[in-house]
């Protein structure tokens, strides 16, 4: 039986994007993180960061498309662990109905 409850398909990303994210903080200045994406679908990714990311932390994702278009989407952290090579989170995409979102989504 398939225990996958994603909403959306995933994509592998064999070349990932990079990405920065903007983490904002109440008791500090927002700081930016660049990451690459593990795996990507209209509702979400699988992202590697340097650092760890708390639950439901809400970021801003500056992420660029193929044509070169640099997108800004809203995302909301689901979880978060040590890999090899820093830390993977998943993130849940929100605020879909930008037009950011819908040239992310194609």
């Amino acid at each position: 039986m398939n225990q996958d409850r994603r909403d959306a398909e995933r994509f592998n990303r064999k070349q990932s994007l990079g990405f920065e994210l903007l983490i904002q903080s109440a008791e500090s200045d927002p700081k930016k993180v660049s990451g690459t994406t593990i795996d990507v679908s209209q509702s979400g990714a699988k992202i590697l960061l340097p650092v760890e990311l708390p639950l439901e932390l809400i970021v801003e994702i500056a992420i660029e498309n193929k044509e070169g278009k640099t997108l800004l989407l809203i995302g909301e952290v689901r979880w978060c662990r040590a890999a090899d090579s820093g830390f993977e989170a998943g993130l849940r995409f929100l605020d879909t109905d930008t037009d950011d979102f819908e040239h992310w989504a194609v």
